[in-house]
């Protein structure tokens, strides 16, 4: 059922691309509502994200926050322990254009965050601690009190963070502290982008074609689309396959030893 999906969604993407309308300059043209159109270029950063939580705006079109929050893990040897525990994720979007198109954030969703975001408000950001993981690594987070430090046991650190002294004291009052870092979009890590999406008055919104993802890095032909597209969607279908397998194995296993026992007692 899988495959048969991919296989239809595959059919899906090839033919809404066959269909759609490439612009070479990202203008609006009435003629165009509607239809799924190809854009290329760099978008435009018209509002920064902000992250209302913590009163912070980052300079970049989409961000993903990181929580993390310092937890008692459990006991070792008689010693009890804590280690960061991940406490999930937030996108947050900003605000862009391309040319004359306003970007949607069902568009906007299909930027990379593959950079770290240092590039904070000195002023917004005073009220809270910044602090490394170790001095060498180039990841900020934002605690409210208390450092990050490299872990429980390091409370000063060298070039590599792993000198320091531990003591259970400073370690244990650190329990329940959160901290806070950012992915972000990285404009300048692109030439060009191509940005592919339904229009719909002045705005470009997302295709509303399964498996067709809005954003791509460079610029590519309809042809090329339709591959990468294709290529991943099929690449998607079958990881999900493997995986349902993977989830059956266990009854599997179980089905043929009865059907052993079964035959020896008809024997």
């Amino acid at each position: 059922m899988l495959a048969g999906k991919a296989l239809m969604g595959v059919d899906d993407i090839g033919t809404a691309l066959e269909e759609a309308v490439v612009l070479e300059s990202p203008v609006v043209l009435e003629e165009n509502e509607g239809k799924l159109v190809v854009l290329y270029g760099m978008p435009e950063m018209t509002a920064p994200a902000y992250d209302e939580e913590l009163g912070l705006t980052l300079d970049t079109i989409k961000a993903l926050r990181c929580k993390e929050s310092y937890e008692r893990t459990g006991t070792e040897e008689g010693k009890t322990t804590w280690e960061w525990t991940s406490k999930g994720m937030e996108t947050l979007f900003g605000e862009a254009k391309l040319g004359e198109f306003s970007l949607d954030e069902t568009v906007l969703k299909g930027l990379p965050t593959e950079s770290d975001y240092t590039q904070f408000d000195q002023q917004e950001a005073q009220m809270y601690n910044l602090d490394r993981p170790t001095l060498s690594q180039p990841t900020i987070y934002v605690l409210k009190k208390g450092d990050y430090y490299y872990d429980e046991e390091t409370l000063s650190r060298s070039d590599n963070g792993m000198i320091g002294a531990s003591s259970y004291a400073v370690t244990a009052d650190r329990e329940g502290t959160v901290a806070y870092h950012y992915r972000h979009f990285n404009a300048e890590r692109y030439d060009a982008l191509t940005i592919v999406g339904r229009q719909t008055g002045s705005t470009l919104t997302e295709s509303g074609v399964g498996g067709l993802m809005s954003v791509h890095a460079g610029v590519m032909t309809l042809d090329k689309l339709a591959d990468t597209n294709q290529f991943y969607l099929t690449l998607g279908s079958g990881m999900g396959m493997l995986f349902g397998v993977l989830l059956m194995l266990p009854a599997i296993k179980n089905v043929i030893p009865q059907k052993e026992n079964q035959k020896r007692k008809k024997g």
